[in-house]
Formats: structure tokens, sequence, C-alpha cells
């Protein structure tokens, strides 16, 4: 089976993707600027990064649309896929990356927290969330710290790691805001023209997905190649497991008895690659 991102990739598709990127990571090298009350806005959840992210969500289809690289929609599709499932979800996504740029501006030392390592087509490091247990235990146990879990949940560890000084081993790094915008927005624009190029109407945009792994029960879990953001994948251990995934880019990873381990390749889910075959556990 096919696991190289470059699939369903033409070059024209990753120039447009590359040029999104360096637009919008302009548009966003200070955002949201020093406005402490939209900050706490954002922080909570109530309002403020809502309507931004609307207009960028709109704005990148805008762009992906001008540059006609979803061929056979036409303007009514595209204003259908505006508002359906796979869109509101992406929008979501959006805009809970947004939040986590304004978290990060107010930690010691500034700038925004990428995972150590870049995607082998655009050469973009995915964005940290440090909002997921799953992704800051993900880290902690690839660093080879031995902590509870209790004791990494915690906010004072939590805010105690993210302080300490990087080391050139660290799987987080430390970029500004200009550069983690940049890459997140090249690679969520990437992954935002693979769903609407596989959108047929409401209902569409997902597949059931199945991940093969090596070896019995391993707990699998999947991220999008923009942001690391770890989710349990399927409902039970490998070997095999299935789970519904929108059309896009993957990565895996496996657990068990403590121990996490990556597998190196990115997948493509859509209607003709629905299955996985993991290297690495």
């Amino acid at each position: 089976m096919e696991t190289v991102a470059e699939v369903v990739r033409t070059r024209a598709d990753i120039a447009v993707a590359q040029r999104l990127g360096k637009v919008f990571g302009q548009r966003l090298r200070n955002w949201p600027g020093n406005d402490g009350p939209l900050f706490y806005r954002l922080l909570s959840r109530r309002s403020g990064s809502y309507e931004e992210s609307r207009r960028l969500f709109q704005d990148l289809l805008r762009g992906l649309e001008a540059a006609d690289r979803t061929p056979g929609l036409d303007r009514a599709s595209w204003r259908t896929f505006s508002f359906s499932e796979p869109a509101l979800e992406l929008h979501a996504e959006l805009d809970s990356a947004l939040r986590l740029v304004a978290l990060a501006r107010s930690l010691p030392g500034g700038g925004v927290p990428v995972l150590n390592e870049t995607d082998e087509v655009y050469g973009c490091a995915p964005l940290f969330d440090l909002l997921n247990p799953r992704a800051r235990r993900g880290v902690i146990d690839l660093d080879g710290e031995s902590r509870e879990s209790r004791d990494v949940d915690r906010g004072g560890y939590l805010y105690e790691w993210l302080s300490r000084p990087s080391r050139p081993d660290d799987r987080v790094r430390w970029v500004d805001q200009r550069t983690a915008m940049t890459g997140f927005i090249t690679l969520f624009a990437d992954n935002l023209r693979t769903v609407v190029q596989f959108f047929t109407g409401p209902g569409s945009g997902y597949v059931e997905f199945k991940v093969t792994a090596r070896y019995d029960d391993w707990q699998v879990e999947s991220y999008t190649e923009y942001n690391y953001s770890p989710t349990v994948f399927g409902g039970k251990l490998t070997t095999p497991v299935s789970d519904r995934l929108r059309s896009g880019y993957y990565k895996f990873q496996g657990r068990q008895d403590g121990r996490l381990v990556k597998d190196p390749g990115t997948y493509i889910a859509s209607p003709w690659h629905r299955e996985a075959s993991l290297t690495a556990f």
C-alpha cells in the first residue's frame, strides 16, 4: 500500500498550500495583538476567536477556489461544502489553533510550541496542542521521564515543564508566531483541499479507515499532520482496528504498558485509501 504523502498531491497543489501558508502566516504573525479582554475571551471559549477564525476559514476556501485546485466543483458546490459537517469540524480545529497560539503568547519566553519533526513534503512542523493531556503525556513519555498521569495533568507541573529551558533533543521546540502559523496554515490548507476534493455532497468527506499493526494489544492513537493533538483510534486494541476518519493526512502512534511508539509514516484517508499498515509497532 502507498503511504507517501504525495499520493494525491500535484506540484501545483503543493505550491498553492505554500502560498496560502505564507500569506496567512504573515496575516497572523502577531494575532491577536495586545487586546487583553480578547485574550481571556479566547481562553474561556465564550467569544472572540470564532468570528476571526470563520473569516480566515472562508478566506482559505476562496484561496483554494481561486486557484482551482479542486476540478469539477462549481460555485454552488463550494457553498454547500462551507456549511457541511467536515467544514464545521475543520473550522472548529482552526479556531482551537488560534486559541492555542493566544495561550502560548502568555507563557514565559513567548513563542509557539510545535512538534520537533517536519512534514516530508512541506518541511513544516505541526502545532503541539499543549492543552491535550495525551499530547503532553506523549512528549513526556518520549522524553523518557517517569511521571504519574495525575502529575502530568496537574496545571503546576505543566507550567513547570513548559517553562524549562529547551534542550536539543526535546520533542517540542518553540518558534516565533509567524513561523508556527505559516507551517500550520500550509498543512491545514493542504488538508482542507483534500477534504474538498473528495466532497460529493451531504454525508461525504469521511471514510471507515482500517489500521493494521505488526503486533497485538496496542492502543492506537491518530492525529492530523498539522496539529499534534492525539485521540484514541478505534474501540479496541490491535490488530487490526478501524475507525471513522475525515479525508486528509494522518499519523499514528501506539501505547502499550506505559510505552509510546510513533509510526514514521504519513497516511492518507480517502475513498480510495482506506487502510494503513504500520511499521513501528
